[in-house]
């Protein structure tokens, strides 16, 4: 039973992590599995390493002779090794660092039962780039740009004080700076490290750059980046006054009162909103129509970091208004979308939160289209000055057969008159709030 036992691990697909650092790569515990092992492969990220330890003449090439590149797209790679594995040859595959921390081995294990895997795991990249840099690892977000879209970097770079990134051939250190640069006008708060070739001898490189030096130089891969931040984004930002916004000098463009911007947000977030601004796995999306100067987009944003946010405003001006709020507030995860509704609107991403503060003549058909578009238990808020709108906004979710509340919105603002105070009117504003059952 003993032997047998000992069979059957011997069997097992090896998923063996290639270390990283100085000292790292393949040490005699892996070398002996891996020279236990009929075919050995290398994952994408793992091949670069070895190449770099052959040229630099840090591993020894007898060990590495018989590796050939794991076969692509990574799905057909699995089957291969299910393949030999079920023809009764020992089969290993080489991955970076550790094979279950942002590795190969994350994407193995789902595709393969675990009984019939075997881990060895090493130092990571992202391990040795931090005890280079005597930074504590322990105090930073570790996050991957492997395949994923580079947008993701956003809200891990604006709300922590110090984040690692794996990063890849299409997410580069120069782009992730240049994203970061695009939403903030104090980038004075970023710095960053770029580590090349960790562990690679003469081709291990380590630079310290602002955001901009950053954009403008290119990396030899494979690279790891460190970056600090040393004002954290403090969110939610919520009730701002008007004066918070960038606005012309005609003060033409509108910026959504205080007190009616309050309400309509909380009805946005009412009952599936809050839940987001934390978790990572909701993607919420909200679309702002008729955007103004930004306001509601940027508010409702700070609740949902890990959302996403299009600000759809058709003037040219009022745009450009709102790409220098967006950068004020650093409202990393709000996109400007320069052009008239409802066409603009098939391409977009289907919401589960719609504001729309314009319209006019064109509101019905514009509702019509967001509703089509609107996910299930998905939230629709109208805000309405004119009667004809609040008449065609109300209408529309009657004939929909779905119910909708209404909010009467009466505000009066202080001011002074001699040595006393009065309460001064402003327009009346209705919300009209529907919900997608």
């Amino acid at each position: 039973m003993q032997e047998d036992l000992r069979d059957n691990q011997f069997k097992k697909i090896k998923v063996i992590g290639i270390g990283s650092g100085r000292g790292g790569g393949i040490g005699p515990h892996l070398a002996k599995a891996i020279e236990g092992c009929d075919v050995v492969f290398a994952g994408r990220y793992a091949k670069l390493v070895i190449d770099g330890l052959i040229e630099e003449g840090l591993l020894n090439q007898e060990i590495t002779a018989n590796i050939r590149p794991l076969p692509l797209p990574v799905s057909d790679g699995v089957k291969e090794l299910l393949r030999l594995q079920e023809a009764g040859r020992a089969v290993g595959v080489l991955v970076s660092g550790d094979p279950l921390f942002f590795s190969l081995g994350n994407y193995i294990l789902k595709q393969i039962d675990r009984e019939k895997i075997e881990f060895y795991s090493n130092a990571t990249i992202a391990q040795a780039a931090f005890s280079m840099l005597k930074l504590p690892m322990n105090e930073a977000r570790i996050i991957s740009l492997h395949g994923r879209d580079i947008k993701n970097v956003l809200p891990y770079a604006f709300l922590n004080r110090i984040i690692g990134i794996y990063t890849d051939l299409e997410n580069s250190p120069s782009k992730i700076a240049d994203i970061i640069l695009k939403k903030t006008d104090t980038p004075d708060r970023f710095y960053m490290y770029v580590l090349e070739a960790i562990g690679l001898g003469s081709k291990e490189r380590v630079y310290s750059l602002t955001l901009e030096e950053a954009r403008l130089k290119r990396f030899f891969m494979p690279n790891f980046v460190v970056l600090k931040n040393d004002a954290p984004l403090k969110y939610p930002v919520f009730g701002l006054s008007e004066d918070c916004y960038r606005k012309d000098t005609d003060d033409k463009v509108p910026v959504t009162s205080q007190e009616v911007r309050s309400v309509a947000i909380s009805l946005l977030l009412s009952r599936n909103g809050c839940e987001s601004a934390d978790s990572e796995a909701l993607t919420p999306v909200l679309w702002d129509i008729g955007a103004g100067a930004g306001s509601i987009s940027i508010e409702t944003a700070s609740f949902m970091p890990f959302g996403r946010v299009f600000a759809i405003e058709k003037d040219d001006k009022r745009a450009g208004l709102i790409a220098e709020n967006i950068r004020r507030f650093s409202a990393f995860n709000v996109d400007i979308i320069a052009q008239d509704a409802p066409s603009c609107l098939y391409d977009l991403p289907s919401p589960n939160k719609v504001f729309i503060g314009g319209g006019g003549r064109r509101l019905a058909s514009i509702m019509e289209c967001v509703f089509k578009r609107l996910m299930p238990d998905g939230v629709m808020v109208i805000s309405c000055v004119m009667l004809s709108s609040l008449n065609a906004a109300v209408s529309f979710f009657k004939n929909k057969g779905i119910g909708c509340r209404v909010i009467g919105l009466n505000v009066s603002r202080s001011k002074e008159i001699a040595d006393d105070i009065y309460l001064k009117a402003k327009n009346p504003v209705w919300l009209v709030t529907g919900r997608k059952t």
